[in-house]
């Protein structure tokens, strides 16, 4: 039997020639939002969590799955849950193709599911804010874990370079502080327990898969252990949206807090020694 047709809308576009410009194709909402991106240019794609476009000349085919990007997580995060893109409600879009200076658009619209009359244009953008809100709190916890993580990383190396200096015993006391605080804090955030699919049964999970539990009823799709009801989020779904936002907020006043004061000290000491400083990754990211 022949496979079924891709789920999604289907986008095709021609070319003429080989180009010789990167090929990107976006997705764009009504609010001049980047829903999807498609390019040529694999550094771009990776940079805006886009897909890679393999383009030559004659006709392509692009299915876009109808979400806007998901969350991010660290390398070696164990996830149970949807960690796919965010469901796009109803509403009009257009389809632009950007090929060096030439630019073409075209409009395209996406439908609300027919099977449920009940749910109505504010009920799907009030689902998308609220899963929007959940996703970006997850990528400005993911920032924070990433700095975390380096911070550790970093001061190590900082150590390191001091005992070859003959300066370590300066700096032994502020590192030990700055990583016992810089992991529990982590600790806090993530399982870092985790190694294999398995663990999440044998550990106790921490706020990152807390939130994707949230993230999966919001917007995952429906089916089994996956999804909540399509449309406005239920009442213990913004009950839950408050507990770990409350959560997220002591433990991100955490984090400000060790930047501003053990690393900041640690960081003085090291300039005065005329070693390299302690850089803070993601900084931007981590205001949800």
């Amino acid at each position: 039997s022949p496979e079924p047709a891709p789920a999604g809308a289907i986008l095709y576009f021609h070319l003429g020639q080989a180009p010789s410009a990167e090929v990107r194709l976006e997705v764009v909402d009504g609010e001049g939002r980047l829903a999807a991106l498609f390019t040529s240019d694999s550094a771009r794609a990776e940079e805006a969590r886009g897909h890679r476009l393999k383009v030559d000349r004659g006709m392509h085919r692009v299915v876009w799955d109808l979400t806007y990007p998901g969350p991010a997580f660290p390398d070696d995060a164990v996830i149970w849950g949807y960690t796919g893109g965010v469901r796009a409600p109803p509403g009009d879009y257009t389809v632009r193709l950007t090929v060096g200076d030439a630019v073409q658009e075209r409009p395209l619209r996406v439908l609300p599911d027919p099977r449920l009359p009940d749910v109505t244009r504010a009920d799907y953008e009030e689902q998308f804010r609220v899963a929007m809100q959940i996703r970006d709190s997850i990528n400005a916890l993911t920032g924070a874990v990433r700095t975390l993580a380096a911070i550790r990383d970093q001061v190590g190396e900082v150590v390191e370079k001091a005992e070859l200096a003959g300066r370590s015993g300066e700096l032994e006391a502020l590192a030990d502080t700055l990583v016992d605080r810089a992991r529990e804090v982590h600790e806090l955030l993530q399982q870092t327990k985790n190694r294999s699919g398995q663990d999440p049964i044998r550990f106790p999970p921490k706020l990152d898969n807390q939130w994707v539990e949230l993230y999966n009823y919001v917007t995952g799709p429906d089916g089994y252990i996956a999804g909540g009801p399509e449309g406005r989020p239920t009442p213990a779904a913004y009950r839950r949206l408050e507990d770990l936002s409350a959560e997220w907020s002591a433990a991100r006043a955490r984090v400000d807090a060790l930047l501003s004061n053990e690393l900041q000290r640690f960081n003085e000491l090291v300039e005065r020694l005329g070693l390299p400083a302690v850089v803070i990754p993601e900084r931007g990211r981590l205001v949800s």
